[in-house]
């Protein structure tokens, strides 16, 4: 119950109010809209190019979007379904965040169930609301992408070849866990393809350091290769027969092998990227993350050296010996480290990436707190360095005050509540590190979770949705008359493109003043600096602003033919 309230507090504010999200949340979106209308609409409403995939192949207007496979935008079209009572038309963009704030709190509570099993109940609760409240979680979770969902399916996929590690010498095999790891891992792979990677560079990483493969077979990997081609092969042969295989074979190896081998559309990164950026995306739990993490290897009988030994003889000599001195630690580092070094070494780097292995650190992290806090200890140990404390509580008040307080003053948006609001989150950072420095964690870690909620009601329900500046295309869509031709030049965001209903058409530089004339009753939008090329027209409207997809202002105008 716990977390559901917290989940409600920093998921529901600014679900339904800030505008859609340029670029990936905008294409997520229409693409599921038009899957929703091609099944709902009237044939005779249906137009070919907007509903002619089908529940196969996502569309955004009238261009195949097969980047990213279906499981995503099924639930959002069934989500948008529900909440408009069948009809496409009334539908809001809301109704397609609605599966990813979902999947957050499921992520959410099943770290909190795997957590019951490696600590104390106490311990356990504060793994799940650190990633409740994480800076990355909330914000994705407001976002109708795959992200979230790909977050839960992991997350349970994990959860359940947790169970078959840690009972696989002392538990008769079942199938039902093996049936919820499969499953979990063909439905992640059906949302985004990275849960198998991190399932099977787990398996590997315990196998290989514990030299013990016959685990393995507790699995049930046949079935697990049934239920992948049950589930996988089907939408893969129907798209193909849509599009051909050559063309969907040439996407898959773009987005698997060309996200590899170089940046894609500029998202290029340093190894170590994801690492520095954890400690800001994980907060307030990457206060004691990096301890953790030490501990964990040592406690997983890795890197603990052993006396009159170099360390890596210690580790060799601990191979040879099967030792795994503590199977949480093993699996938590087996969760972790395969798929991140994946992420840090690939050439497309973006700040989402390693966030199914967000669950793992939050459970080291809860670990570390609970081995801090425990009373059986005759004395705690020894706070954290100063400058580590520092760094932590500089993060969160860069966080908490500066950003809702920045985006309010440079953006047009409500600067005095964003004040009140980074107030009060600042004023509990300042606190929690105060505590830390009297080591008094528990209290800490209070404070610290409660600024997190407070500063995302304050950024997300408050201030995002009302920065004027940057929500250019609401203004735009609020000018358009209803059921005209719509065109654009040199404004195209996708954001447009969902609040016109995949309408909109996209021109060049130079088509307007044709266009006008193909459509005597269609609006057009376009820049100030080209109206002059346009011939007679009228102005509807002046919209300004900023283009935070590629940092340009903008300064258009909404016009129509004039009739002389």
């Amino acid at each position: 119950m716990v977390l559901v309230v917290v989940g409600a507090a920093v998921y529901l504010p600014g679900l339904a109010t800030i505008p859609p999200v340029d670029r990936d949340e905008s294409r997520f979106a229409q693409a599921s809209r038009q899957m929703l209308e091609s099944v709902t609409l009237p044939e005779p409403e249906r137009d070919s190019d907007l509903h002619g995939g089908g529940l196969a192949v996502p569309r955004v207007a009238g261009t195949p979007r097969l980047k990213k496979p279906p499981l995503i935008y099924w639930a959002q079209a069934a989500s948008a379904y529900v909440f408009s009572g069948g009809d496409p038309l009334s539908d809001a963009i809301w109704m397609y965040r609605v599966p990813s704030a979902l999947a957050a709190l499921i992520a959410s509570i099943v770290t909190w169930r795997i957590a019951r099993t490696m600590m104390s109940p106490r311990a356990a609760l504060l793994a799940g609301i650190m990633l409740t409240v994480c800076p990355m979680v909330v914000w994705d979770a407001h976002q109708a992408r795959a992200d979230q969902l790909l977050l839960a399916c992991t997350t349970i996929a994990m959860g359940a070849l947790w169970h078959i590690w840690r009972t696989r010498d002392v538990e008769r095999a079942g199938w039902a866990t093996p049936a919820v790891l499969w499953i979990a891992t063909g439905a992640g792979l059906m949302t985004k393809g990275i849960t198998p990677l991190i399932v099977l560079g787990a398996v590997l990483w315990l196998s290989v350091v514990a030299r013990r493969w016959r685990w393995v077979w507790r699995t049930k990997p046949i079935v697990g290769v049934v239920l992948m081609a049950l589930m996988v092969p089907p939408w893969v042969y129907a798209v193909a027969q849509q599009v051909g295989w050559s063309e969907y074979f040439s996407i898959i190896f773009d987005e698997t092998a060309g996200r590899s081998a170089g940046a894609k559309e500029g998202h290029w990164g340093p190894p170590g990227y994801h690492t520095v950026l954890s400690a800001a995306l994980f907060w307030p739990g990457s206060l004691l993350t990096l301890a953790a993490f030490g501990a964990a290897w040592v406690g997983a009988g890795i890197l603990a050296p052993r006396s009159g030994r170099p360390i890596f003889g210690s580790l060799v000599a601990r191979w040879r010996e099967r030792a795994i001195a503590d199977d949480a630690s093993a699996f938590l580092i087996a969760w972790i480290v395969p798929g991140w070094l994946f992420f840090e070494l690939i050439s497309t780097k973006l700040p989402h990436y390693t966030m199914p292995m967000y669950p793992a650190l939050a459970l080291v992290t809860a670990r570390a707190f609970e081995a801090w806090i425990a009373p059986s200890r005759t004395a705690k140990p020894a706070r954290p360095p100063m400058v580590g404390i520092l760094i932590w509580g500089a993060i969160g008040l860069a966080w908490v005050t500066t950003a809702p307080v920045a985006a309010a003053e440079m953006l047009d948006g409500p600067v005095v509540p964003a004040i009140i609001g980074a107030g009060l989150a600042g004023l509990g950072v300042v606190l929690a590190v105060r505590c830390i420095a009297r080591n008094d964690l528990a209290r800490a870690h209070t404070l610290a979770i409660s600024s997190a909620i407070v500063f995302a009601i304050t950024l997300l329900g408050v201030v995002v949705p009302n920065l004027n500046r940057v929500w250019v295309s609401p203004r735009l869509a609020a000018h358009l008359p209803a059921k005209a031709p719509v065109g654009a030049i040199g404004y195209h965001e996708d954001s447009l493109v969902f609040l016109t209903r995949g309408t909109l058409e996209r021109l060049g530089d130079e088509a307007g003043p044709a266009w006008l004339d193909a459509n005597p009753e269609g609006v057009l939008i376009a820049p100030a600096v080209v109206i002059d090329t346009l011939g007679p027209i009228e102005i509807a409207a002046e919209v300004t602003g900023l283009n935070y997809s590629n940092g340009d202002a903008v300064d258009l105008r909404i016009v129509r033919r004039r009739d002389d």
